[in-house]
């Protein structure tokens, strides 16, 4: 691989939007818009299988008077900085609580707790009451070592629970799924969010779906499928090898039509 540079962000305090920019210089916002600043920054330097971080404070970085040259990561700093925009219409400036709903047999956290429609609508019900703004729905179960199931036996599982849920609570549902077909028919139902753990390369015809779709995409990371991925797995550096890996999706993702804002929102004249 060629040489990059990576951007940590370190040093999180609350932040206090009544500074003006002048006061600014030892610390950065987070997410443009969110509760935290920053005042430091791990630089990560990789060359090939050779990695280097240095904590450096903010205030250094701007003493020197050379940001760019000295990073050579502006464009990452600036998307840190970037104030968010809204996701599936929630405000992405607080923490939002997305409450998990396994239709499955054999998940590693609750297998076989809701294993019915009724059941799971009813649990994912209580997580809106106790604060989650989003149900990830999912009906197959991506625990290490598990086996895929057929696309007709993830849909039994987890339309009927999505049409429920949709009919019942205005909280975003969201679908865990690898598969085309149940990104479809989810999105039929009530979903609003699409989350693949395998970031959309497992399906032949996931991006493309996801592009027709126009929904949000969540897009995760893991080495390898279920079945193999605690196979003895390694990394070079796991920081950045799982950094980069989520990088060349976002390309792929991109390169089907899955559109990522590029206008900056306008941000706060205190920031």
């Amino acid at each position: 691989m060629t040489r990059k540079v990576y951007l940590r962000p370190t040093g999180l305090v609350p932040a206090d939007r009544s500074l003006g920019p002048s006061d600014y210089s030892g610390l950065l916002p987070l997410c443009g818009n969110g509760p935290f600043d920053f005042t430091a920054l791990e630089i990560i330097r990789r060359d090939g299988k050779a990695v280097a971080r240095k904590l450096v404070a903010l205030g250094e970085v701007w003493e020197s008077g050379t940001r760019a040259d000295y990073l050579e990561a502006d464009d990452v700093l600036d998307r840190l900085t970037r104030p968010r925009r809204r996701l599936a219409g929630l405000d992405m400036t607080r923490t939002q609580i997305m409450g998990v709903v396994n239709v499955t047999p054999d998940s590693f956290s609750d297998g076989g707790q809701l294993a019915d429609a009724k059941a799971a609508i009813a649990h994912g019900l209580r997580l809106v009451e106790e604060g989650a703004s989003i149900l990830d729905i999912g009906g197959e179960s991506t625990r290490p070592g598990s086996d895929p199931i057929p696309v007709a036996e993830e849909l039994k599982r987890v339309i009927p629970v999505s049409e429920g849920l949709a009919a019942k609570t205005d909280a975003v549902l969201s679908i865990d799924t690898r598969k085309a077909e149940v990104m479809r028919r989810a999105a039929d139902s009530g979903a609003s969010i699409l989350n693949d753990v395998s970031a959309l390369s497992y399906d032949p015809q996931a991006l493309e779906t996801a592009a027709d779709l126009g929904l949000p995409v969540i897009l995760m990371h893991a080495l390898g499928d279920s079945k193999t991925m605690q196979a003895d797995p390694r990394y070079d550096d796991v920081l950045t090898d799982v950094y980069d890996y989520l990088e060349t999706r976002i390309a792929a993702a991109e390169a089907a039509g899955i559109a990522r804002p590029r206008k900056r929102p306008a941000s706060p004249a205190t920031s």
